[in-house]
């Protein structure tokens, strides 16, 4: 009869449960910053990482970028907080500030078109 526990495999087992924590760890962790810097939700991703590590991140890397869409709603959250608190000129200008920052009253054609002349 063989006793297992007397055999030397070359590892410890001390060594793998530390392997698989770390893994069962750190991919759900980078699963969720990888989504929470493309615009999706950290804790959505996080748990998704922590069922199904690999194929979360596989899934992530073909899902659309949503992180400039994600910056300008989160502008506008806080354009409209500092607007309560601001006089009425100080709101025309963090209104016009950010109508400049996110619109372009010019398409690309117009204006090469301008510039020629």
């Amino acid at each position: 009869m063989l006793y297992l526990d007397k055999v030397d495999f070359g590892f410890s087992w001390e060594l793998l449960a530390l392997l698989l924590l770390v893994y069962f760890v750190i991919t759900p962790l980078v699963a969720g910053h990888y989504a929470d810097t493309h615009g999706h939700s950290f804790w959505l991703w996080w748990g998704l990482g922590l069922v199904l590590p690999v194929v979360s991140i596989f899934i992530l890397l073909f899902l659309p970028d949503k992180s400039e869409l994600g910056k300008m709603e989160h502008h506008k959250r806080m354009l409209k907080k500092r607007k309560r608190r601001a006089t009425i000129p100080e709101q025309i200008m963090l209104e016009v500030d950010f109508i400049l920052k996110y619109h372009n009253t010019k398409p690309e054609e117009e204006k090469n078109s301008v510039e020629e002349f």
